[in-house]
């Protein structure tokens, strides 16, 4: 449902709230909004994060800055999102 938006790059669920990755939030949320409430679902709480410097590192070397071991989030801007039945 979510993968198909502009701008969606990853989506997993944790638990009862789903972690999403997006390209441009300034796009991509009101679209993840309008189709989750259209799907009957409400959203609880909504959360931003842009990635660290270690992150998009990691995501274009596959190295952490500090140690050279791969660990951590892959780049890009994430969303994190529960929903209530």
């Amino acid at each position: 449902m979510l993968m198909g938006i502009q701008d969606v790059t990853e989506v997993a669920k944790e638990g009862q709230a789903y972690k999403i990755k997006l390209t441009k939030t300034e796009t991509a949320i009101p679209a993840i909004v309008e189709i989750v409430t259209k799907k009957g679902f409400k959203i609880s709480n909504l959360t931003l994060a842009k990635p660290t410097l270690d992150q998009v590192f990691l995501q274009i070397t596959g190295n952490n800055m500090r140690d050279g071991t791969a660990n951590g989030d892959s780049y890009g801007q994430k969303v994190l999102l529960e929903r209530l039945k």
